[in-house]
């Protein structure tokens, strides 16, 4: 329903007069005689014109009219006086009155100031109504915008966390050269956040033997011959070796052909790797030696009685002819074979002991080097030497240990020795304090200054792999398992041993054994 009109004016004849005027054209009205009556009916009704007397008893029209705009009441008024004061005009006009009529008045010009009136009132209501909406709008945006603004901070947030804690290291490789690394791939390469990589090869980072993998990789992606290529590579960090991962793929970078390499750190994944590696060749090597020591044993087992049958009849030859030579060469071999297969039996019955026992080392070595001469080459080409302390006294622990860690250096340094002209390898033992020392020591070939604090790593060796092709088929190959192995049973046992080393001249290996070894005992 459309609001009417509200007559304001203290006679009542002229508010029945203004009633039929409206009414007349169609306008809904109300009248009153005073302002406090009007006040009333503004509290409880919309109207869409006020006609206001500016002479009222209560109150002056124009302050009226000035109260109800300062509450906030935008309806346009009329002024309507039987006044000719200028002053009267002059302040409407300061309250800004939609129109001003002097009485009397002609009623065609009261309708068409009362519709102009009522139409600004729609205007007024509908632009109210437009800046509502507008605000509306603008509150809604404001808060949809607030809230995009803190889910993109969040994910800022959570993606600088992502990349701060991620464990790739990103770069941009261009001609070869680092033209863009994040602060992990620095990390990874023991470089400080803010290094300088543009004058850094991404090739010179990986250690020799890959580097021509890596080349030919990155070749292959930048002609895009392949997608991306993956390598697992030894590269440098500051003084230490680590192994690393990288993914390689082709990338435009400022609108150059360039490479996106990604890098992971896999350090302990390949040393778990290697250990793993270790074990299960360890293992392998276990049962290969339980095996051997059954079949050994079943062997001599099996020759024993053909010897003592020979051996018992050539006694009893040389009963018959005690000068007969032949007879005395059958009963010296005879004998011999009987050292062998007591050294087997021994070897190999303690080998296969899982119990821990008293060892004397003496007769360990002596075993050890009986048993190696089964070994042609070290047979004849290899002087063996000892100096032996007879007095020294036994020590605790698994035989297997003590024989499989000593035949290790001993093998070693056998191996060393096959490219020199002299080959002579050198035993000896001394009772010190609480400790026995153990030397062994070979004129071979010496080892490096560089590799003196490798000899003992998984895998390491300096000679050819049991499958790589070589001219010399004799040369000794290695899987570098063998001192590792026997510096893990040092560890164990609490063996400290030092490694001296010459090139050309030969190395020492010296070996400090605990006399009680309390930490076995208490393991076992």
């Amino acid at each position: 329903m459309t609001p009417g009109v509200l007559i304001i004016d203290d006679e009542k004849s002229v508010r029945d007069f203004l009633q039929k005027i409206c009414l007349d054209g169609l306008y809904d009205t109300k009248a009153c005689a005073t302002t406090e009556e009007a006040k009333e009916l503004l509290k409880n009704e919309k109207f869409s014109v006020l006609l206001v007397d500016i002479l009222l008893p209560d109150q002056s029209g124009l302050e009226f009219i000035k109260e109800i705009q300062d509450d906030g009441d935008k309806t346009p008024v009329i002024a309507i006086t039987g006044s000719r004061e200028l002053e009267h005009a002059q302040e409407a006009v300061r309250l800004n009155v939609f129109d001003y009529f002097l009485k009397p008045f002609e009623n065609k010009y009261l309708l068409q100031a009362i519709k102009n009136a009522q139409t600004q009132y729609f205007l007024n209501e509908e632009r109210a109504a437009l800046e509502l909406q507008k605000d509306a709008y603008r509150a809604k945006l404001e808060h949809e915008v607030s809230e995009k603004i803190i889910e993109l901070e969040k994910s800022e947030r959570k993606y600088r966390q992502l990349i701060e804690q991620s464990i790739l290291g990103v770069a941009i490789v261009f001609d070869d050269k680092i033209v863009y690394q994040n602060d992990k791939f620095a990390h990874i390469f023991g470089y400080s956040e803010d290094a300088d990589f543009t004058d850094i090869s991404f090739i010179d980072l990986a250690l020799p033997q890959k580097k021509k993998a890596i080349s030919v990789l990155m070749d292959g992606c930048l002609s895009r011959e392949r997608d991306s290529a993956t390598i697992q590579f030894a590269a440098h960090k500051k003084n230490e070796e680590i192994y690393v991962q990288a993914w390689i793929s082709e990338f435009e970078h400022n609108e150059k052909p360039s490479l996106l390499v990604i890098v992971t750190e896999i350090t302990k994944q390949h040393l778990a790797s290697q250990r793993e590696k270790k074990y299960a060749l360890e293992l392998l090597k276990e049962n290969r030696m339980a095996s051997i020591g059954h079949l050994a044993a079943g062997i001599t087992h099996n020759l024993n009685t053909p010897i003592s049958i020979i051996q018992g009849n050539a006694e009893l030859l040389k009963v018959k002819e005690p000068d007969n030579t032949e007879v005395k060469m059958i009963l010296k071999q005879t004998a011999r074979m009987n050292d062998l297969i007591y050294t087997i039996v021994t070897k190999g019955k303690n080998e296969l002991n899982p119990e821990p026992a008293k060892i004397d080392l003496n007769d360990l070595i002596k075993i050890e080097i009986e048993f190696l001469k089964a070994n042609l080459y070290f047979k004849h080409y290899v002087n063996c030497n000892m100096d032996l302390d007879e007095s020294i006294p036994s020590v605790f622990g698994l035989y297997s240990d003590y024989s499989q860690s000593i035949s290790a250096i001993i093998q070693n340094a056998i191996d060393a020795m096959y490219k020199v002209d002299k080959r002579e390898i050198f035993f000896k033992t001394r009772h010190k304090a609480d400790f026995i020392e153990l030397i062994i020591r070979d004129t071979g070939e010496g080892i490096k200054p560089a590799n003196l604090d490798k000899v003992f790593e998984p895998f390491f060796t300096t000679k050819p792999g049991p499958d790589e092709k070589i001219e010399d088929e004799k040369t000794p190959r290695g899987t570098g398992l063998g001192l590792s192995m026997a510096a893990s049973i040092f560890k164990k046992r609490n063996i400290t041993v030092r490694v001296n080393s010459k090139s050309e001249i030969g190395t020492e290996f010296r070996l400090e054994i605990p006399v009680t070894d309390k930490k076995y005992k208490n393991d076992d």
